[in-house]
């Protein structure tokens, strides 16, 4: 379960204000979804009686004195199709994302359109809108602006999410910016807070790394992404992973 604190919202967050209930911390009626100053409270109350910092964040060590009463961490979205092929834990934030975003009043229709990309596909990419020389020719059909290896989808470490619409998938900004903050809240870097090359519909987990440590790190292991998920994994566990990566798409 993703760590919870204060002013996030989601069904992970029921789940715990139903425990709090359970336990007598928090009435009945503030099982909304939402993570206020109650649930704050209610959390706090919950550490003192278990001696763990009672800073109102509920981290692992919150969880598993919980689960000892007999609190069950809810289940994500079940990762399938694109995020099938990303990193685990930005197929978990994602999939996070996406249910949140979904759960609105009015919901929204989220579907990831992009996840892993080969060197192949992202040099296919790179072409369009370009001349054999990589000059851009067409800047309204520039799709990305690197070459292969030098996207995080080459790693497995970005995905791209657009909108439902009935059946046709569409670019709405305006649910791009409902997301978009979502997103920051699990922890991953939107696209849509960029300066340089503005890309809503992205989201990535670098850890910190750059695209060309992700690159040198892949050929250092015989071409293999898996070796950059395990530096990403490191780097999750450390303060490096409060870094951002780079603006690439």
């Amino acid at each position: 379960m993703r760590t919870l604190s204060n002013s996030m919202d989601g069904s992970d967050v029921q789940a715990w204000q139903k425990f709090l209930s359970g336990q007598g911390l928090l009435a009945p009626g503030n099982v909304i979804g939402h993570f206020g100053p109650l649930t704050d409270e209610a959390t706090r109350k919950f550490q003192q009686q278990h001696e763990l910092v009672a800073d109102g964040v509920v981290g692992p060590k919150t969880v598993t004195a919980a689960m000892q009463l007999g609190f069950t961490e809810p289940s994500h979205p079940a990762v399938a199709g694109a995020l099938a092929e990303v990193h685990p834990e930005l197929a978990r934030r994602a999939a996070a994302l996406i249910a949140i975003a979904d759960a609105r009043t009015p919901p929204l229709h989220s579907v990831v359109t992009d996840g892993f990309r080969s060197f192949t596909e992202q040099n296919a990419l790179f072409s369009k809108g370009r001349n054999a020389a990589g000059e851009i020719v067409d800047r309204s059909k520039v799709v990305t602006m690197v070459r292969a290896g030098g996207s995080y989808h080459n790693y497995g470490l970005a995905v791209d999410i657009a909108s439902l619409h009935g059946a046709k998938t569409v670019w709405d900004e305006t649910e791009e910016n409902i997301r978009g903050p979502i997103g920051q809240q699990q922890g991953l870097e939107w696209g849509g807070a960029w300066t340089s090359f503005v890309d809503r519909p992205h989201f990535q987990l670098t850890a910190g790394l750059t695209a060309k440590q992700c690159l040198e790190i892949y050929h250092q292991h015989g071409d293999d992404i898996h070796a950059v998920w395990a530096r990403v994994n490191e780097l999750l566990g450390s303060r490096d992973a409060l870094q951002p990566g780079e603006e690439v798409e």
